[in-house]
């Protein structure tokens, strides 16, 4: 059985409220589900969201939420039953058409597995994770908007030490209208203390792809992507991505897609033909 009860209370024009309750038991399987849920797959959890929305100027947005999950049983990384709380507060700052930032503080603690080497059974600890985000985005020109993130990472398992990271990016976007070509182009440094401190960050990718990659270790990584319309009916498109690791001589050690040296490169092309 799975249950997903909710509601969205308007208590004023500037003022909304939300509460959602969820109910997926541990057997309970569905190919085509989506459903709400800090699981990727929605099985083996229940919760209780609560959210609010407020908007005290024309200018200032504030968000926030507060999630408490469980799941009664096993699950990955963990090798018993488990709960869990998440915590995130936003303020956007709209001042005008052109010019929309935001600041994020996002607080995530779970149970995980230990990683004691002379642990005889893997019992769970405390695991506690803690991003802070400052992104805006502008126009200097009608054909020409950027985009600049700066974003840091704590994180603690048990009582090891807490690992950092940070990563900080900039998207310049070129869309004329009227003209066959646009171009998006990021370039981003990155810096953590290991794997477990990866950062994600979402990128633009031609059309039925999906990219969001995740930052760790330390380097830079740039892509950039063409979209041209050859005629009204061709369209193309051509992306290439670089990530550099000054820490690294061997990207993906051990696997099939394992690269002697610290740059790894992809390219990718793409045609549509309408009719």
């Amino acid at each position: 059985m799975a249950f997903l009860n909710g509601m969205i209370i308007s208590l004023d024009p500037r003022l909304s409220f939300t509460l959602l309750h969820r109910n997926y038991q541990r057997n309970y399987q569905n190919l085509l589900s989506n459903g709400f849920a800090e699981n990727t797959i929605a099985a083996n959890e229940k919760g209780t969201y609560i959210g609010i929305a407020a908007k005290p100027t024309s200018t200032i947005t504030l968000t926030a939420y507060y999630d408490r999950f469980e799941f009664p049983w096993m699950r990955y990384q963990a090798n018993a039953p488990s709960y869990g709380n998440d915590y995130v507060a936003q303020v956007n700052y709209t001042p005008s058409k052109k010019v929309d930032m935001y600041f994020r503080i996002r607080d995530r603690d779970k149970q995980k597995n230990t990683t004691a080497t002379d642990a005889i059974i893997d019992y769970l600890v405390p695991l506690n994770q803690t991003n802070y985000r400052f992104n805006i985005s502008y126009s200097i020109m009608p054909s020409v908007k950027l985009k600049n993130r700066v974003e840091l990472i704590d994180y603690k398992l048990d009582n090891n030490k807490t690992q950092k990271g940070y990563l900080a990016y900039q998207d310049v976007t070129y869309n004329k209208i009227g003209t066959p070509l646009s171009v998006t182009l990021r370039y981003s440094l990155f810096q953590t203390d290991s794997y477990d401190s990866r950062i994600y960050a979402y990128e633009s990718d031609m059309p039925g792809a999906y990219s969001i990659l995740s930052n760790y270790y330390r380097g830079s990584r740039f892509y950039i992507m063409l979209d041209y319309n050859i005629t009204r009916r061709i369209e193309i498109w051509v992306r290439y991505a670089q990530t550099y690791y000054d820490n690294k001589s061997i990207i993906s050690e051990g696997s099939l897609t394992e690269i002697n040296g610290n740059t790894k490169s992809e390219i990718k092309a793409q045609v549509r033909f309408k009719f």
